[in-house]
């Protein structure tokens, strides 16, 4: 069975996001480390962000319960991924692979 969030879900793994770069910001020595913790925050912020919307639509469209349940399934196993990349084409490539699959689901 998938795991129902809450709606405040999202709002907070972004918050612990911020946290975690400013802790990060703090040990970085040069101007190069930085634009890439930033380039890195920001796909993942905006990551985030896109799996919010898709998770709000999913949960309020009507479909199967089966096809939502896979299809709120990949958005949570995205964002866990997500939040581990260590880079920001690693974000984008888990963010197409997640559209790509949950575009099948909603069309089964």
């Amino acid at each position: 069975m998938t795991e129902y969030y809450k709606p405040s879900h999202f709002n907070n793994l972004r918050k612990k996001l911020s946290e975690a770069a400013k802790i990060a910001l703090r040990k970085t020595s040069s101007e190069g480390q930085i634009e890439r913790l930033m380039t890195i925050v920001r796909a993942k912020d905006n990551a985030i962000k896109q799996s919010a919307r898709l998770y709000k639509q999913i949960i309020n469209q009507k479909s199967t319960k089966h096809n939502k349940d896979l299809a709120l399934e990949v958005i949570n196993k995205s964002v866990e991924d997500i939040l581990k990349a260590t880079t920001a084409d690693g974000v984008n490539q888990i963010v197409v692979l997640r559209n790509m699959k949950i575009k099948i689901f909603i069309e089964m």
